[in-house]
């Protein structure tokens, strides 16, 4: 399509064209024999003159205005020519505004001037067919050189005036058509090569279309959604959605959180960027919804933020158990001394306080785990092994209470680096907790694999379970639900595994058992074991 400053340079030449015809004919006007033929020469100049004034407005929104202006004007111009003074040389110089349409390029114009041209020329061969069977052939010899002087202004117009603006202008339009194709084509690779799922909605929620990322995300194929209402939310967030999609027709845009649902009805949580889209008339005619997955990173913000919560506790522990254990020294070795003494009224009561005391100290020497977690040696050790020796401490429980207990254990040996104490101190606290959960004739499940470079145990249970409150809390100090708990055990074990750089989650439902999965990073594996 043509630009309107190319329309204008158009018009410029046609006019000049006009403009020489013009001062031809009044060089001939003398020796013309037509009658009044001078008024129609005077008719053209007058018309060239307002063209001319038109075009010095150099405004270019009117040059589609002047361009019609222009080839309808000839047109009726040579037609009223052949009109008056019939003549078959005149006929050719209906030709002239077909040929200025071809300049313009301008297609409709073209064929609508060759239609109008054909119906004219039928016009003129009815009402003039026998004179021009008449015409003295002697005075055709000086309209065909008037033709060919039009044909000779026109091609040096062209060439000396014209045609080196034209290929400038055609040459600045080539490069902005280039500019403009390579502008879709890099928005297409960003569209279709993006990391975020990209959708665009039409306003009443459809899907128009959707990137390679949307699809891998949600599971939903391009094919699939398009022109479709899916819901791509749970249900808790439906009120939510409506609320941004009636603000967002508005012209609001919205940056935030939240959880979205794939096809599979799999929750994982989002951030999201959600924008009007406009067209030229700055009406908004859809939006666009930019989506990424955060589940990554949320967890790896819990996790950080757990380790400076562990940190503050180790910290803290540090300072009280240090602060409990020395006076608790002096008060657990009076009391000694009185459960001692044969005279001693008070021995129920003192004998209570020791115990409690005892506790007391317990309390400090887990607290210690806290501050100092890297006191004891560490190494390369067999973490299954270390796992089989703490079933064995239960094994008589087991069998007493009738749990039946199924261990899967790994391909191969794996081997983590830490200290193997500690994870068998962890390893208790999680089949202690098993055990209280479950009732006699129990199940025990515990299974290992390895998964490229990670060792995966779980250990599911069938027992009570835990509700949303219980699981949510599980970590928190001093939270238990057991009267005689201190509430540490499970805080102690997410620092153990956490210096091992290991990893614990917890799932569990009540009345249907709990699942705690853990793992560990392989630092050597040894196949020749099995």
């Amino acid at each position: 399509m043509e630009t309107d400053k190319l329309i204008q340079s158009h018009n410029n030449f046609i006019i000049l064209f006009f403009a020489s015809v013009v001062i031809v004919q009044l060089f001939v006007l003398p020796f013309a024999d037509y009658k009044l033929y001078w008024v129609f020469v005077l008719a053209g100049f007058l018309y060239t003159a307002l063209l001319l004034i038109l075009c010095r407005l150099n405004d270019r929104r009117y040059a589609t205005s002047i361009r019609t202006l222009i080839l309808f004007g000839a047109n009726l111009y040579v037609f009223l020519l052949n009109f008056l003074y019939p003549d078959i040389p005149f006929l050719l110089y209906l030709l002239f505004p077909i040929i200025f349409a071809f300049v313009y390029n301008h297609k409709r114009t073209t064929i609508f001037l060759v239609s109008l041209t054909s119906f004219q020329l039928t016009i003129l061969y009815f009402l003039f067919h026998d004179l021009y069977l008449t015409i003295d052939h002697s005075r055709l010899v000086a309209h065909y050189v008037f033709l060919l002087l039009m044909v000779l202004i026109l091609t040096v117009l062209f060439v000396f005036r014209v045609g080196p603006e034209w290929k400038r202008l055609f040459v600045e339009n080539r490069r902005k058509e280039e500019q403009l194709t390579s502008k879709d084509g890099y928005l297409h690779l960003f569209f279709e090569h993006a990391q975020d799922a990209i959708a665009v909605f039409s306003l009443d929620l459809r899907i128009i279309t959707v990137n390679p990322a949307f699809e891998t995300m949600y599971g939903w194929k391009k094919g699939e959604c398009q022109g479709k209402k899916i819901q791509l939310y749970p249900d808790s967030e439906l009120r939510g959605v409506v609320h941004r999609t009636e603000r967002v027709k508005q012209g609001e845009s919205f940056h935030l959180r939240t959880k979205e649902m794939r096809k599979d009805e799999t929750l994982f949580d989002a951030e999201m960027t959600i924008a009007p889209i406009y067209n030229k008339q700055r009406e908004i005619i859809a939006f666009s919804v930019i989506a990424r997955d955060i589940t990554d990173k949320l967890q790896a913000e819990k996790l950080k933020m757990d380790a400076i919560k562990l940190k503050a506790i180790g910290e803290m522990a540090a300072s009280v158990a240090h602060e409990m254990r020395n006076p608790m020294t002096s008060v657990s070795g009076f009391i000694q001394m009185m459960n001692d003494d044969p005279a001693n009224p008070y021995r129920h009561f003192t004998e209570i306080m020791g115990e409690e005391i005892k506790r007391i100290n317990l309390i400090s020497s887990e607290f210690l785990i806290f501050s100092k977690p890297n006191i004891k040696k560490t190494s390369e050790f067999d973490i299954e092994h270390a796992l089989l020796e703490v079933i064995n401490l239960f094994e008589n429980e087991f069998q007493m209470r009738k749990i039946k207990c199924s261990i899967h254990l790994a391909e191969h040996p794996a081997y983590i680096f830490g200290n193997e104490e500690s994870i068998k101190q962890v390893f208790i606290n999680i089949l202690r907790n098993a055990v209280e959960a479950l009732s006699d004739r129990g199940v025990l499940q515990i299974k290992n694999q390895i998964i490229a470079d990670q060792l995966s145990i779980e250990i599911y249970d069938n027992g009570s379970g835990m509700n949303n409150e219980a699981l949510e809390q599980l970590f928190e100090p001093f939270y238990s639900t057991k009267e005689d708990s201190s509430g540490l055990g499970m805080v102690i074990t997410k620092k153990i595994i956490y210096d091992h750089k290991g990893r614990i989650e917890v799932t569990s439902d009540p009345g249907t058992g709990t699942l705690v999965s853990l793992t560990f990073p392989i630092v050597k594996m040894n196949p020749l074991a099995c």
